[in-house]
């Protein structure tokens, strides 16, 4: 399916997604650890990068989670150890979301929706139509959280994470139904933080980023 079809249809996707949110009894309440679902049709439009399921890093279940539509788009890094491309990602994930859902944050899930791995490999994170977690101040409502696993303070992105971002930003904007302006990074949000790291900031602070995205929805 061209990007073209992709994106004339993805007002209707909203739509329902709206709709399905509206018919909550209270917007932004919290529910039952069932892990809500887009339609069924919307597997065609990840034609560009493929998403890894949550089991194959042997996930636990979500606790009760709050609902949402992204409207817009936040990129991070994890921040935490280096991690490379030859390192275990999948260890890395049932670690994060150990910790956060331990005693030290007791979240209902690992606070991502989409993390990157040091070989491009994309996993499946916190379901999209949940709201997201933050160390920070910034309400993470609205935003699908794309989160680099490691810390590009310190190692850097290759060409190829490079495309992946941009190729995995154009899918969730045609996907979701958001403008590539509403793409930003952690630290547009927060001033407690220098997230998604100064390598990976550089991107987004000259416009390379976003512009690719806009050039690449448009075809």
């Amino acid at each position: 399916m061209s990007r073209l079809k992709i994106y004339a249809t993805s007002t209707i996707l909203g739509l329902i997604m709206l709709g399905a949110v509206a018919a909550l009894p209270e917007q932004g309440m919290v529910c039952a650890a069932v892990t809500p679902s887009l339609s069924e049709d919307t597997a065609a439009y990840r034609d560009t990068v493929p998403i890894v399921p949550r089991s194959s890093w042997q996930a636990q279940p979500a606790r009760p989670f709050k609902r949402h539509v992204p409207i817009q788009i936040t990129v991070h890094h994890e921040g935490g150890k280096l991690l490379t491309s030859s390192d275990d990602a999948k260890q890395r994930l049932k670690n994060l979301q150990h910790w956060c859902m331990g005693p030290d944050r007791n979240w209902s899930d690992i606070p991502y929706h989409l993390l990157i791995s040091p070989d491009g490999t994309v996993y499946e994170g916190r379901n999209p139509l949940t709201v997201g977690e933050t160390n920070t101040e910034y309400d993470p409502t609205g935003h699908l959280l794309i989160c680099f696993l490691g810390n590009y303070n310190e190692q850097k992105l290759d060409d190829k994470l490079l495309q992946v971002l941009i190729d995995l930003l154009v899918d969730s904007c045609i996907k979701y139904d958001i403008s590539p302006t509403d793409i930003s990074t952690h630290r547009d949000h927060s001033q407690q933080t220098s997230c998604p790291g100064e390598d990976i900031y550089a991107y987004f602070k000259s416009g390379y980023i976003v512009g690719q995205v806009k050039e690449l929805v448009k075809d």
